[in-house]
């Protein structure tokens, strides 16, 4: 069995950082600022704070930052805002990093292990049954982060190994469960710089800046990650295609990551693969609707791949929802 977690920004919240991109733009907007190009950023970011028009979509920093190219003027003004925004929100990250409090590792290795016995009893019996198959064997976990921090391995006190033992398997305790990696997709706050941009080049707004191989080498995260020759992203296409059990917390499914949602539609054609997905949502005062909402969540994540109607409805049986799990890497 070899599980995969995807984790978001979601789980750094859940142990109290403030991580969000609001807490970054309240920390930014207080900077001071000389440049004229930078000054209007930062009145830019303002307004979207004050709630006041903008043509800036700044709800997501990514997607803003390529559409915010539309105000820039110049490849030297775009590499000037570019590393500014760059290397002050991992300044930003790192002090929130520097905050947390290590409270002990075994509830998050046994989320990572077990992350089904959140779920509804139906749910967890389907997950039961489907998990026999590997029933005589060591499982194998994974985690891609999306996440700068290195908070994971801070409270796992995780060095890199690949047998890193989380603990037994549910179905036969004769057996491990090994963490094998944890990839930071995006870079973490020990990186020269962090990976900040858009999915594709549709995404940057401004058609001429599209044509500066500068510019896409930093604004386009798949090119980016070409740029620096680490193979990370290989490394996590491959965790995802051999993934028995996908599992995604705390994640927005953010337009600026559309690649990662597509291979993971792919791979939820296939036979040996069942995902959950844990969605953080309104509360409802009846508990007959959480068809409703899990349904909903479902058609909400099969939205963000490229899948057809068709292949869709083949998959969606295939999908788990774990709706406002409050127990879920709940580490507090």
């Amino acid at each position: 069995m070899r599980i995969l977690h995807l984790i978001g920004n979601g789980f750094d919240l859940n142990l109290g950082l403030e991580t969000s991109y609001l807490n970054f733009y309240l920390h930014y907007i207080l900077k001071d600022v000389e440049k004229e190009h930078l000054k209007r950023l930062v009145e830019d970011i303002s307004k979207y704070i004050n709630k006041k028009p903008s043509d800036t979509q700044w709800a997501d920093l990514e997607i803003g930052l390529g559409d915010y190219t539309k105000q820039i003027k110049s490849e030297d003004e775009f590499l000037d805002i570019y590393q500014d925004m760059n290397l002050e929100l991992k300044q930003f990250i790192k002090q929130q990093e520097e905050k947390l409090e290590i409270k002990g590792s075994g509830k998050l290795k046994d989320d990572l292990i077990k992350p089904a016995k959140n779920l509804r009893e139906n749910d967890k019996i389907l997950l039961q049954n489907y998990y026999k198959q590997w029933g005589k064997t060591t499982w194998y976990a994974n985690i891609i982060t999306f996440n700068y921090t290195n908070t994971i391995e801070k409270l796992l006190d995780y060095k890199g190994s690949n047998d890193f033992t989380l603990g037994r398997t549910p179905v036969n305790s004769g057996y491990s469960c090994l963490l094998q990696s944890v990839k930071h997709i995006h870079g973490n706050v020990d990186d020269k710089s962090v990976l900040l941009g858009v999915d594709n080049l549709e995404q940057v707004r401004n058609e001429n800046l599209r044509s500066s191989e500068l510019v896409t080498d930093l604004l386009v995260k798949p090119q980016s990650n070409e740029a620096i020759g680490r193979m990370i992203d290989k490394q996590c296409e491959k965790l995802i295609q051999d993934a028995n059990l996908i599992c995604l917390f705390g994640l927005s499914l953010g337009d600026s990551d559309k690649k990662w949602w597509n291979l993971i539609g792919e791979q939820l054609k296939k036979e040996g693969c069942r995902l959950i997905y844990f969605v953080k949502g309104e509360d409802y005062n009846m508990v007959q609707l959480i068809r409703k909402k899990i349904n909903e969540s479902k058609d909400f994540l099969l939205s963000k791949t490229n899948l057809t109607d068709e292949e869709k409805l083949a998959v969606k049986d295939k999908i788990f929802v774990g709706y406002n799990c409050e127990k879920m890497f709940n580490l507090k």
